[in-house]
């Protein structure tokens, strides 16, 4: 949204481009307000950058929090096919299932047929849980309102226009998006925030990396029981508790309060 352009060469839109994006703006980061390091924390699509960006520079971070965190593109996806086919199965409902099952099972060859997975996900409470529409109302006034969003660059995030710009570029190289291969250890703090009911990021994925995963200065998986791909929304007070009474502190400690 903020940052979308499309003028940018789609060439350009790499994972590694993007992971070297942040490491720019770490820096910007602590030079304009004098820290040695700053903490990262990614939701979603975002978890991509933010899981490599921490592990290959460790010295700049003082947590990684991943919200919603993106583990294997491919085998969430097939995770999400079967929740809708299943969910469909039981409202008996055959037009949806007839729609379901021309789409088909992942892989796709267009995100498009991903986003179209994704809207019956919404539909069976795994993108939102409760009250989507209230709550997707909420995210939308906070883009609207922001004083970091032009009301353009707040209608284009709200329309898709990056997201749809970045998954059409990326699409290749996000099918093959496999962590659980290219990270088997951390060397900073490292926090999961889940939702129980996300079905854009199944839970299971994150909890077996998270079984797997090597942290030498500590992991915590959180799973809150009222949301499902947005927790920092759906369950603003118990996301916020955790940043603040066991990221800031844990993290600071681990520093020795630097």
């Amino acid at each position: 949204g903020k940052s979308y352009d499309n003028q940018l060469p789609v060439h350009s839109m790499s994972l590694g481009s993007l992971v070297e994006d942040c490491h720019a703006l770490i820096d910007y980061t602590r030079a304009r307000f004098d820290t040695q390091k700053v903490f990262l924390v990614g939701h979603s699509d975002g978890t991509q950058i933010g899981l490599l960006t921490a592990h290959r520079y460790p010295e700049l971070i003082h947590a990684y929090v991943g919200v919603a965190q993106v583990i294997n593109d491919y085998e969430q996806q097939k995770i999400s096919y079967d929740f809708v086919v299943e969910e469909a199965e039981k409202s008996g409902d055959m037009t949806k299932q007839n729609a379901i099952e021309a789409i088909g099972p992942p892989p796709y060859d267009s995100p498009q047929q991903m986003f179209e997975i994704a809207r019956y996900i919404g539909q069976y409470g795994g993108f939102i849980h409760e009250s989507p529409i209230k709550k997707m109302g909420l995210l939308w006034l906070g883009y609207l309102t922001s004083p970091e969003y032009s009301f353009v660059e707040a209608l284009n995030t709200m329309r898709g226009k990056g997201l749809n710009f970045t998954q059409d570029a990326r699409w290749e190289e996000i099918k093959r998006i496999d962590f659980t291969e290219e990270i088997q250890s951390i060397e900073i703090p490292i926090y999961f925030v889940m939702g129980k009911y996300d079905m854009i990021t199944p839970l299971v994925l994150v909890e077996e990396f998270y079984e797997n995963l090597k942290a030498e200065s500590g992991k915590q998986l959180f799973i809150l029981e009222n949301s499902a791909h947005f927790p920092s929304t759906e369950d603003k007070e118990s996301y916020e508790d955790i940043l603040i009474n066991v990221v800031l502190p844990e993290s600071q400690e681990n520093d020795g309060g630097k």
